[in-house]
């Protein structure tokens, strides 16, 4: 109530965090334009509705770790549409297929610069819908997302060159996915490909002469990996 020009807030690890105070904070804020409810496990679908519905220029949002959540978050997402830039949404329920909701959330929010969906079930799907309609994206995670095949990585490398940051660990890709975001993406700064076991000195090497910005690999536990 004393506040309503704020636009930006985070409750990082607000485990007594209800939706009626999400929703009240929207109806008081409407200017907000980043928040990060990370970890706030006893939220639910309401408290993202709720916000969505109250703060229509929304940026970024960071819901990830928050267990009651649905798809329905996801499609309530999707309706900031263009000014949505950043959505932070890991470690949903394992068993929810969230395909159809991000398939919605590319296609209404073409200005998205930032996904993570580290731990969250999606398959090439999702992929290859923000490959198709998300151009601009700069940063994607998607460690642990077991489904995911080359063909993924590759239609992101070729729909997306702006990436700068790919986190794919624990995917088990193979040289194909890595040789094409090196050629398709030459701004990478930070590439996370941990647990690759398939992973060759090849797809190494190309991205070593084609991606001269780069910041940060993570290799760890590449077991096909030589000197």
């Amino acid at each position: 109530e004393r506040c309503p020009g704020l636009q930006s807030v985070m409750f990082f690890g607000g485990d007594r965090l209800t939706d009626a105070a999400v929703i009240a904070l929207a109806e008081r804020c409407p200017g907000l334009q980043a928040v990060n409810f990370h970890a706030c496990e006893e939220l639910t679908d309401a408290a993202v509705i709720g916000l969505v519905e109250g703060c229509r220029g929304l940026q970024s949002v960071d819901f990830g770790g928050c267990p009651e959540l649905t798809d329905a978050a996801v499609l309530a997402l999707a309706e900031l549409r263009q000014e949505l830039l950043s959505v932070a949404l890991c470690y949903f329920p394992e068993d929810l297929m969230l395909d159809v909701a991000v398939t919605k959330l590319a296609k209404q929010c073409p200005m998205l610069q930032s996904v993570d969906f580290e731990g969250c079930y999606v398959t090439d799907t999702s992929v290859t819908k923000l490959a198709e309609h998300c151009p601009r994206l700069q940063s994607v995670n998607f460690i642990g997302n077991d489904e995911l095949t080359d063909a993924a990585v590759i239609a992101l490398a070729k729909g997306c060159p702006q990436l700068q940051s790919v986190l794919f660990g624990r995917c088990e890709l193979t040289d194909a996915a890595v040789v094409a975001l090196a050629e398709g993406c030459k701004r990478l700064r930070v590439v996370n490909l941990m647990y690759w076991t398939k992973l060759t000195d090849a797809a190494v090497i190309a991205l070593a002469e084609q991606c001269p910005a780069l910041q940060s690999v993570d290799l760890g536990r590449c077991i096909q990996l030589t000197d």
